[in-house]
């Protein structure tokens, strides 16, 4: 089975920053802060969503 690679831009990346944000068919659909605030656009995507947790600028990550 093949995997899917969705890519941020680094201005995308900073715009993001310190918030989850939920991909569906290659767009962003939602960010937030708060995860349990998206449940319901993570539901309302039709194929298995992306949900990725965007660092702050002063987190290192190693």
């Amino acid at each position: 089975m093949a995997q899917e690679t969705t890519l941020l831009s680094d201005e995308e990346l900073e715009k993001f920053a310190g918030e989850w944000v939920v991909i569906c068919d290659d767009q962003v659909i939602a960010h937030s802060r708060n995860l349990t605030k998206l449940e319901s656009d993570i539901n309302k995507c039709r194929k298995t969503p992306t949900i990725l947790k965007i660092p702050k600028e002063d987190t290192l990550i190693f």
